[in-house]
């Protein structure tokens, strides 16, 4: 069966230009799409209750957030406070559906300097 990735990036931009339109949608993608093989990665750096919508993630398997402003953001992404006091370069929460803690884990940090010379370089040879 193949795998396909969807990736989507500012999430909290369609949301709000075509909240009804995108949650239909992404809804259906998200319901079916495990059975399907499609697999889905979200982000946003608006994570309030209007953006993370509860339809939405209930069908995510898994979710994880890094630093954010306040616990109502945190309470948005897995109903829990705390992000809001996470260090930073790559200290994140995450948790899965099936388990009921969060899990601390600290993920591969890249700053801007790298992804600058990362696209660099990709433009030289493409």
């Amino acid at each position: 069966m193949p795998r396909i990735l969807v990736i989507i990036v500012e999430y909290s931009e369609f949301m709000i230009d075509y909240k009804s339109e995108f949650e239909s949608v992404l809804d259906r993608i998200s319901r079916l799409g495990r059975a399907a093989g499609i697999h889905l990665i979200i982000a946003t750096q608006r994570p309030t209750v209007d953006v993370v919508i509860s339809s939405i993630k209930a069908n995510l398997p898994c979710r994880a957030s890094f630093t954010v402003v306040d616990s109502r953001e945190s309470n948005a992404i897995l109903n829990k406070a705390g992000f809001q006091r996470l260090c930073g370069a790559g200290d994140m929460l995450f948790s899965l559906n099936v388990s009921i803690e969060t899990e601390h884990v600290q993920t591969a940090y890249v700053s801007e300097n790298e992804i600058k010379s990362v696209v660099e370089f990709m433009k030289q040879y493409s």
